[in-house]
């Protein structure tokens, strides 16, 4: 049985998607010095997210939180793998032998979605420019993300019961 989608494709988000994109790399290759674009980001998603929960309240008058963390497993997954594991296989061939071990461990937390906490755990300078960054280092946003949306404080008690 084909299951009806929750979402609907709009537009305008993904217009939003663009800029925000476009604020991260024209800040980082230095174009313009242009802060903002992981927050619309971050909020872009919350509010997708949102949206996509309150729909199937309203369609089932309940939130599967199964359901909801296959549908993130199913899209992120696949793209996090190939970017993973891509990764790895440049640093084995084109990275230093001396911080292959470091790749790997931030690899790691990466595909545990706890890359946050390993840049902290590293003391990373986001924004150093010395050679020490990580190549995994931009899942920080994305862990920041998942912890969120795993945590039990992100979903209302309406929802809370409704676990299965």
């Amino acid at each position: 049985m084909k299951t009806e989608r929750l979402r609907k494709y709009r537009p305008d988000i993904q217009g939003l998607r663009a800029v925000a994109i476009m604020m991260v790399v024209s800040m980082h290759c230095g174009i313009l010095d242009i802060h903002g674009g992981v927050d619309v980001s971050f909020v872009l998603s919350g509010f997708l997210i949102g949206s996509q929960l309150f729909a199937e309240i309203e369609k089932t008058g309940k939130v599967s939180l199964t359901k909801f963390w296959a549908r993130r497993f199913r899209r992120l997954t696949p793209p996090m793998a190939v970017v993973i594991v891509g990764t790895a296989a440049l640093a084995w061939i084109y990275g230093s032998p001396l911080k292959f071990r470091d790749f790997m461990a931030d690899g790691l937390a990466a595909s545990l979605s706890f890359m946050n906490w390993r840049l902290v755990e590293t003391g990373t300078d986001y924004f150093a420019n010395d050679g020490s960054q990580s190549p995994y280092q931009h899942f920080w946003s994305l862990a920041i993300e998942e912890q969120f949306s795993s945590s039990p404080r992100s979903f209302s008690s309406r929802w809370s019961g409704s676990a299965a």
